[in-house]
């Protein structure tokens, strides 16, 4: 459930390697497990986790530039042309278009409402297809955004 977990198998038994990989681990090492061998999955993991938090949002209101990191931001809420970017620690406001938003961010990002633009991770449920609920607040699902919505959120939690 979360993106951020690097997971890796350190076992005794060779019968389910390939069972770990279904679930998205980094690796699956036998015990003994070298020296080598977990230098080399723990620099994987590292490069992982750097190349997350290198993925930035840049928020520019005025002349001050804020980068957000994209695993931070919740969802966007758009009233007229005043985009509000929510993440857990802070709300940052600019000026924009929430469609100009979703074609920065990319499929990470799951339109849900004419004014909300949500990470797909961050959902933490889909309440009958009328409302999500991220980190305990409830957003309003429209009706046109329905479907695609729902598809779009069943997709990130397939990790397709």
């Amino acid at each position: 459930m979360d993106g951020g977990l690097q997971l890796v198998f350190v076992t005794g038994y060779a019968d389910h390697v390939f069972d770990g990989y279904s679930v998205g681990a980094l690796g699956y090492l036998l015990k003994p497990p070298k020296a080598e061998q977990l230098t080399e999955v723990l620099e994987r993991a590292q490069g992982a986790l750097y190349r997350e938090l290198d993925r930035t949002y840049i928020c520019r209101s005025g002349d001050t530039h804020y980068r957000v990191p994209v695993s931070h931001i919740l969802y966007f809420v758009s009233d007229r042309r005043q985009v509000r970017c929510v993440t857990p620690e802070r709300t940052y406001t600019f000026y924009g278009k929430l469609d100009t938003v979703a074609a920065e961010l990319g499929e990470d990002f799951v339109r849900i409402h004419q004014r909300y633009l949500v990470r797909a991770g961050a959902v933490d449920r889909l309440e009958g297809g009328e409302a999500v609920l991220i980190n305990g607040e409830r957003l309003s699902v429209s009706r046109s955004c329905q479907s695609a919505a729902l598809l779009a959120l069943t997709r990130a939690e397939l990790g397709e």
